[in-house]
């Protein structure tokens, strides 16, 4: 399978080296540089950034917890993650949620859906976002019903835009789930 943030939280493999060869390969079909690695602040913390640097949002890349390896973003610029236009209206943004409505309606201003050009921070002079730039947070580890093994918030960005935060309310564990309700695959890209 080529999911990406399941195998990112359990990699399948007979062993570390097994598990650490499916988690690079799913990485680089993600088109992430797994030879580009940087220390970058996050949030209070310290990740690795893997894929690119911290001045170059444009790139492909994933941010893990220095301390414990967890996923804590997911990059995936020049175009919609597959599972985002598979779950809404075929465009990135799922059509129900409050930012893709506003979209929807507002004007277009230089191409950019909603009018003005996305940046990193809304900041002028800030560096411009790619429109269809995809980005996956991970918060709240620690937080949740699931304590540290995950997250308490999902938030997923389109062109800088937030368009899904969902919340993590009940946690059960070693349940068994069928691997397709995690269905993030990359082929489609």
């Amino acid at each position: 399978s080529d999911n990406l943030l399941p195998i990112l939280f359990a990699p399948k493999g007979a062993n570390v080296q097994e598990q650490g060869e499916r988690i690079c390969a799913c990485l680089r079909a993600a088109g992430i540089a797994l030879e580009v690695v940087a220390l970058a602040r996050h949030d209070r913390g310290f990740a690795y950034l893997i894929g690119a640097r911290a001045f170059e949002p444009q790139l492909p890349q994933v941010w893990l917890d220095h301390t414990t390896l967890q996923p804590l973003r997911i990059v995936l610029p020049g175009g919609a993650a597959p599972w985002m236009a598979a779950a809404g209206d075929g465009e990135g943004a799922p059509a129900s949620t409050p930012a893709a409505a506003a979209a929807a309606q507002a004007p277009e201003a230089d191409g950019y859906p909603g009018g003005g050009e996305p940046t990193l921070n809304g900041a002028p002079g800030a560096p411009v976002v790619d429109p269809h730039r995809y980005e996956l947070r991970l918060l709240g580890y620690g937080e949740g019903p699931a304590g540290h093994a995950f997250p308490k918030f999902f938030e997923e960005y389109l062109g800088g835009s937030l368009v899904r935060r969902a919340e993590v309310v009940q946690a059960r564990f070693n349940s068994r789930l069928p691997e397709t309700l995690f269905e993030w695959s990359l082929r489609s890209r």
